[in-house]
């Protein structure tokens, strides 16, 4: 079946130097992924990362962040910022749902920071697959963004986690990996 198949071009992006295909990010979803990994030892699935999520959600400290997203300038104290080449984390939890793997562009979230309501109702969101009717959200479609903070940030790539303590260069590598897919896969999805 993949030999029938047709050949797809899709993008990657990269943050400080190593390459992601789904979503890179930022802040508390980074913090969710270097808890996972440590804690969730082999337990896999939705229940571990509600439990480790809802955890974060009440001991995560926010910080501030300038960012230059496509040479835009601004200032955010931030829950999280995700680079999205793809649409959802997994388990169906979209945090970008205009991202799309073959577009030459990167979906930027901001989730700004006001109060642990905020945080849940933001996750509240997620689930839903209603990112973009959460208010303290800002979407961009960027090609490139650098990310700065007066503290080391965590991040994570496709949930591997990371550590900077320099600013955070992010950009799109438009169809770096060719992959085939069934005939009959409609293209240009995330």
């Amino acid at each position: 079946m993949a030999m029938r198949g047709r050949t797809r071009q899709i993008d990657a992006g990269e943050i400080d130097g190593r390459l992601f295909f789904n979503i890179a990010g930022i802040g508390f979803d980074a913090e969710i992924a270097r808890r996972f990994n440590t804690l969730a030892r082999g337990n896999r699935g939705m229940g571990p990362y509600l439990r480790i999520g809802l955890q974060a959600a009440c001991t995560y400290r926010a910080q501030t962040y300038r960012l230059r997203l496509d040479g835009e300038a601004f200032e955010s104290k931030a829950l999280l910022i995700a680079f999205a080449n793809g649409c959802e984390y997994g388990n169906k939890a979209c945090i970008a749902p205009h991202a799309c793997i073959d577009d030459g562009r990167l979906e930027a979230v901001v989730v700004n920071d006001r109060s642990l309501l905020s945080r849940l109702w933001s996750g509240r969101h997620l689930a839903l697959r209603t990112a973009q009717r959460a208010r303290g959200v800002t979407f961009r479609s960027i090609q490139e963004a650098v990310v700065e903070s007066e503290r080391p940030m965590e991040y994570h790539v496709d949930g591997e986690p990371g550590q900077a303590s320099g600013p955070l260069a992010v950009r799109i590598r438009p169809g770096l990996l060719r992959v085939k897919t069934p005939a009959d896969t409609a293209g240009g999805t995330g």
